[in-house]
């Protein structure tokens, strides 16, 4: 008998929820607000393109040693953002949705490369492991999805994978520091209600 490993675990989720932000985002008004303070649908979907885009750029540097960064800089990955977030929609759907089915194809390659392998957010860092990659790209679909405020909550979430975002969060909290706890709080405070 075959058993799936956690890695291709991971990658299904990976492409079932591309696929379900991809469908969630053809019929939405993404002029409207997002649950994410400032950002419209738009930018939510612009940011999803682009966080594509820069870990099929991690992905290309675990695996080709191509120095590549996920991002040139802070300020250019928030530019990149805000541009995309004004192109009309359906060309900005069609962005998305070309970068996360790119990823999705690419995402696989990691198996052969050293899961400790470090790649960069930008130059200098941080840096992340690559083996965290496919696991990076989940979180920020599921949360994202969720920002859309389109019907879909964390209860819409396969409970196997929401226990993971929890063990996840608790994980990120440097217990030490007052400022990360009360993040933390607000983090969990708005897994129970996004609002």
């Amino acid at each position: 008998m075959n058993e799936t490993s956690p890695i291709d675990t991971v990658l299904a989720a990976v492409a079932r929820h591309t696929a379900a932000v991809d469908d969630a985002a053809a019929d939405l008004d993404l002029t409207q607000p997002s649950l994410c303070t400032g950002w419209t649908r738009a930018h939510i979907i612009a940011h999803l393109g682009h966080n594509a885009e820069g870990l099929l750029r991690l992905v290309r540097a675990a695996c080709d040693d191509s120095g590549e960064t996920m991002y040139a800089s802070v300020a250019d990955r928030d530019a990149d953002i805000d541009r995309s977030a004004q192109l009309p929609p359906d060309e900005l759907r069609a962005f998305a949705r070309d970068q996360g089915a790119a990823l999705v194809a690419a995402l696989p390659r990691l198996a052969a490369a050293d899961p400790a392998r470090e790649v960069e957010r930008v130059p200098g860092g941080p840096t992340f492991q690559a083996g965290n990659l496919p696991s990076m790209r989940l979180r920020e679909l599921i949360y994202h999805h969720v920002d859309l405020d389109a019907g879909f909550g964390f209860a819409d979430v396969e409970p196997a994978l929401l226990r993971r975002l929890w063990e996840q969060e608790i994980g990120m909290v440097d217990t030490s520091d007052p400022a990360a706890l009360g993040t933390a709080l607000t983090r969990l405070a708005r897994g129970v209600d996004p609002r």
